[in-house]
């Protein structure tokens, strides 16, 4: 019966050891499937073409009365109290104007030099137009 019994755990060793040498030898498992992201929003409406934002519209008519030559229709665009700043301008590498008179004295010293405004809209936020100009 001894015998009969190391015999059976014999078998039983061997077909264990078959078992997982089988198993290694399957197929690796297939990766899990990564989980899709939901597809993208759709994209919100794009900005308006600066100019048509109505304070753009009012900064490109300035510079159109500028490169016409214009002083009096130029000022017209400017609030008494307006402040405009400069920035990348000689001496001090920025300057502001406050005020019409102030800001007349810059654009009629061009003006008279007969220097041309090249005007970007870059932003406007809220009441602040942001533009890239040449000068």
């Amino acid at each position: 019966m001894k015998k009969r019994a190391v015999i059976t755990l014999a078998v039983a060793f061997l077909a264990a050891s078959l078992v997982l040498a089988l198993a290694a030898c399957a197929a690796p498992a297939a990766p899990p499937t990564p989980t899709q992201a939901p597809p993208p929003a759709p994209s919100p409406m794009p900005p308006p073409i600066p100019t048509t934002v109505p304070l753009a519209a009012v900064v490109m008519g300035a510079a159109e009365r500028y490169n016409a030559g214009d002083p009096e229709g130029l000022m017209a665009y400017w609030a008494d109290d307006a402040i405009f700043y400069m920035f990348g301008m000689p001496p001090t590498g920025s300057e502001i104007a406050k005020g019409k008179e102030q800001i007349r004295s810059v654009f009629e010293e061009n003006i008279v030099n007969h220097s041309r405004w090249e005007v970007e809209i870059d932003t406007v936020v809220g009441d602040i137009v942001n533009i890239r100009s040449k000068n």
